[in-house]
């Protein structure tokens, strides 16, 4: 049996589509179990969203035996993947779905280059690089002091920015001072 270029390309375009899709991790898994219905009840009782129509949902093999495997879910469309995932910090107070959590899917060649650039800042060092989300980026320094224009308070002096935050000395007055100190303790 011979297969053409084309039936191969057609048979690896069905997960191209990542628009529409999520990733659920740490769903609590039975050996009898309807993943489409847990799904389901995700999205009302844990997020109270009840007009969320799933199209497929599968849950992948993991070689960990201890740990669950990740779901991915397929929505109706992308609006309705975007309710899911501006509500999705609801499930922290959840009972039943404190421990789920829910990510955006990514094509593989993104999750294998995320988990090199991992492996690289940790081979440079902790101290000079670090990962924010998908970038890597040099460490901040929190010492850095930022000078911008501000509005001059009226009987005050020695305006300044220190990290962002406007910090006003009155001229000769200590409780001006100890306000500056309450507000400094907060940053």
């Amino acid at each position: 049996m011979e297969t053409s270029y084309a039936n191969v390309v057609k048979a690896n375009t069905d997960r191209t589509t990542y628009d529409d899709s999520l990733v659920i991790r740490n769903l609590p898994e039975t050996e009898t179990e309807n993943v489409v219905n847990k799904v389901i009840s995700v999205f009302k009782d844990g997020l109270r969203l009840k007009d969320i129509q799933v199209v497929s949902a599968e849950r992948k093999k993991t070689a960990n035996k201890k740990k669950h495997g990740v779901v991915v879910v397929k929505l109706q469309s992308s609006a309705e993947k975007r309710k899911v995932m501006e509500k999705k910090r609801e499930l922290k107070q959840s009972r039943n779905f404190q421990d789920v959590f829910i990510e955006n899917d990514i094509p593989k060649a993104q999750k294998l280059m995320n988990n090199n650039l991992r492996n690289i800042v940790k081979a440079i060092g902790m101290n000079k690089l670090e990962m924010r989300g998908t970038r890597v980026c040099p460490t901040s320094n929190d010492n850095r002091v930022f000078k911008e224009k501000s509005p001059v308070v009226a009987g005050k002096s020695d305006v300044n920015q220190v990290n962002g935050q406007s910090r006003t000395q009155p001229a000769n007055n200590n409780s001006g001072r100890i306000k500056w100190w309450r507000q400094r303790s907060k940053w």
